[in-house]
């Protein structure tokens, strides 16, 4: 019986648990850190104004972030960016320029290589989809 239950037990701590989207996180704190990103992702925050949003340490509410969400909380705020830049191009007549900087990228080439490398492919092509 021992060997069957270290069997089981074995096998449900090795499933891998898959991380839970970020409106589903668990923890308070961490929804707190994604409301105050959602309200400031357009400006330019940092880890410490955001762990202090959630009162936590930078180190910690990463690795909560990261457990609750699956990315680290810079990972959420280029994320979060990354879709008002879409909905800017798909929805407005903005120079590119002009959509970085409403989405808060420090500027048009910033905004291009998190495109590149998040969404294989350039601002341009998205607004022509």
């Amino acid at each position: 019986m021992r060997l069957v239950a270290l069997e089981v037990a074995g096998e449900a701590w090795s499933v891998p648990q898959k991380p839970r989207q970020a409106n589903e996180a668990r923890d308070g704190r961490v929804a707190r850190a994604i409301e105050f990103v959602e309200a400031q992702f357009s400006s330019d925050i940092s880890l410490l104004e955001i762990s202090r949003a959630c009162g936590l340490s930078p180190t910690h509410l990463t690795s909560l972030f990261r457990r609750e969400t699956g990315k680290t909380p810079y990972s959420y705020v280029i994320d979060r960016r990354l879709r008002e830049a879409v909905r800017l191009l798909r929805f407005s007549g903005l120079p590119i320029a002009q959509v970085a900087y409403e989405a808060g990228f420090a500027d048009q080439q910033h905004m291009t290589r998190a495109f590149r490398a998040r969404l294989k492919r350039t601002p341009n092509a998205v607004r022509r989809e």
